[in-house]
């Protein structure tokens, strides 16, 4: 799978304040199939970014950083950083009612065997 120079740098910048940051999540997330890139986007900026500040406000999110990259063949249709106050936060959270149909939310715009969230470690390698 091809990587864009944004995603990489992206994942740079998180693996240098990774140790720094409380709980960093990294999701990349695939369009369903059935849906067009615009339909992504929108879904994207009118159910999930609200939903994600809605659930996490007061409750253990401190920052989401959404972005929907320039289309491109292996380019993800969002990339976001989410930070949460603490793993046990993350967790607590996500445990909820809220936290669990914030999860779902997910899978009725993105193919969940193509889309995944991480949490980003330290780059060991060197970059040329």
């Amino acid at each position: 799978m091809k990587i864009s120079k944004t995603l990489m740098v992206l994942g740079l910048m998180v693996s240098q304040v990774a140790q720094a940051a409380p709980y960093y999540r990294l999701w990349r997330g695939v369009g369903l199939e059935n849906l067009s890139r615009a339909q992504v986007e929108e879904a994207v900026r009118t159910r999930l970014a609200p939903m994600t500040t809605e659930m996490g406000a007061g409750k253990g999110l401190a920052g989401y950083v959404p972005v929907i990259p320039r289309a491109g063949e292996g380019i993800p249709d969002e990339v976001a950083l989410i930070i949460y106050d603490s793993e046990p936060a993350y967790r607590e959270l996500r445990a909820t009612p809220m936290g669990q149909a914030y999860g779902d939310r997910h899978w009725e715009m993105f193919d969940r065997s193509r889309s995944s969230s991480l949490v980003p470690g330290a780059y060991a390698g060197m970059v040329e």
